[in-house]
């Protein structure tokens, strides 16, 4: 591997770790956890699941996978179509049953600000954040263009297997260094201040939610419909 190669390796990885989505699923999730150290693993969990898509991808073992996917959904399209219709009807249901709600009490001028962010943190546990990890770094790797360029450059290297496991880690790391700073400085932020930003977050989430959750319910059951109707015609 030449030296060119290697700061261009380290230079997709900087600018990789400028993810929004993995950056602001951070923001959200620090005020959410029960306790502060719980955040790292979604830390840790980001890293494992960029470093094993990224290895799997290298060998190409990933389209091994992607070929077993595709034909089971194509084998139990039917199937699939008709529980997706079903979801659908659930999600429109209960979404126009809250948006009905909603009305009346914006009319009545009696808007119920339920603590939604209270029940959520209840429910952030370390296996739930470990799962949160692994579900946003699977929606992000489709448009890690920065990794995919990175795993282009080591085929092309022909470097040993002890080589290519270093240059995985470097990148995952440097990948996964914005949440580390994120991590670092909420850690040292305490007192009053954080205290308000967390109870100004929490209220502007508890607000938002109310008008937010009945259009989310109905948007993702118009989508799962659509998708659903899609593999029958």
């Amino acid at each position: 591997m030449t030296i060119s190669s290697f700061f261009s390796i380290i230079g997709l990885a900087f600018l990789d770790c400028l993810n929004p989505a993995t950056i602001a699923t951070m923001i959200v999730l620090l005020p959410l956890v029960g306790k502060k150290w719980h955040a790292i693993i979604f830390i840790i969990g980001t890293f494992l699941m960029y470093f094993s898509a990224g290895l799997l991808a290298f060998f190409g073992i990933n389209k091994y996978l992607l070929g077993v996917l595709s034909s089971f959904v194509s084998t139990h399209s039917p199937t699939i179509a008709i529980t997706e219709i079903s979801i659908s009807v659930m999600f429109l249901i209960f979404g126009a049953i809250q948006t009905f709600k909603l009305i009346r009490q914006i009319i009545a001028k009696d808007v119920k600000i339920k603590d939604f962010m209270g029940m959520a943190i209840k429910k952030v546990t370390p296996i739930s954040i470990f799962v949160l990890a692994v579900v946003s770094t699977l929606a992000d790797l489709p448009t890690a263009i920065p990794y995919f360029g990175f795993i282009g450059i080591l085929n092309g290297a022909n470097v040993s297997i002890p080589t290519m496991l270093v240059l995985f880690v470097l990148y995952c790391l440097i990948y996964i260094a914005p949440m580390i700073l994120l991590y670092g400085v909420y850690s040292f932020v305490s007192g009053e201040k954080l205290l308000k930003f967390e109870n100004g977050f929490k209220n502007f989430i508890n607000k938002a939610s109310v008008y937010s959750i009945p259009i989310m319910l109905i948007i993702f059951g118009i989508w799962i419909g659509l998708d659903g109707i899609s593999r029958i015609y």
